[in-house]
């Protein structure tokens, strides 16, 4: 059969990339494959680049936030410490004066001591805040670090490389050949009895060596 015969010696030479489905259409160059192998790449790479740069910069606003906070915390620590000493001053400034009046000063001095314990307590939340900033800040660079690097890998995956254009022949299937025309075509020949090898074309004259 003729499709039978088609299948059998016909092929079809086209170009692929290594890793992707895509063919090229037969007889289409390789710069037209190469055009739309580049355009398909770039938009797997925007897929996967935005993907992952939202799911990083998520995480990066939450530790910014996290920092925030503490810094806010800290900043009113400061005031309230230093409202604290200024009221201390005076606190110490009333005892001394007490001493000099000769007049009971246990009362001020308990009052002082309770206002340094404040203080103590407040230095004391102050510098656990200031290692958590630090202990966020340190994660913030590590995490943009990542983000970096992976985005970077990204770009690079999707780069188009020479190397993996590949020539290939493709073999058509039975379901691919389609038989849309047939016909019977004879051509008058003058042939050696001897050996039945045509000698002569009548039809154009042209002699078989």
């Amino acid at each position: 059969m003729v499709k039978d015969f088609i299948i059998t010696n016909y092929r079809v030479s086209l170009f692929t990339y290594e890793g992707l489905k895509m063919y090229s259409e037969p007889g289409e160059s390789l710069s037209s494959f190469a055009a739309k192998v580049r355009k398909h790449l770039r938009e797997l790479m925007d897929k996967e680049f935005e993907r992952k740069k939202y799911s990083y910069t998520k995480k990066l606003d939450s530790l910014s936030k996290k920092i925030e906070k503490r810094k806010e915390k800290i900043e009113l620590l400061n005031t309230e410490i230093s409202e604290l000493r200024k009221l201390l001053a005076v606190k110490g400034a009333d005892v001394i004066f007490s001493v000099f009046r000769r007049r009971s000063s246990l009362s001020k001095l308990s009052t002082a001591e309770r206002i340094r314990e404040r203080i103590r307590v407040k230095k004391k939340k102050l510098q656990q805040l200031k290692e958590e900033v630090r202990e966020l800040e340190r994660e913030f660079e590590r995490v943009k670090a990542e983000m970096e690097q992976e985005l970077a890998e990204i770009i690079e995956r999707y780069e188009v490389k020479v190397d993996k254009f590949k020539k290939v022949d493709i073999k058509p299937s039975k379901r691919e050949v389609e038989i849309l025309h047939s016909a019977i075509l004879w051509v008058p020949l003058l042939i050696n009895k001897e050996n039945y090898q045509p000698l002569l074309n009548l039809y154009t004259g042209r002699l078989f060596s």
